[in-house]
């Protein structure tokens, strides 16, 4: 699910990576 969401938006994915999220 949040995978998708990444490819959605990389911009946002290279602004605030998947571990700060987490």
């Amino acid at each position: 699910m949040m995978e998708n969401k990444n490819r959605d938006k990389p911009k946002k994915e290279k602004k605030k990576p998947k571990k700060e999220k987490k």
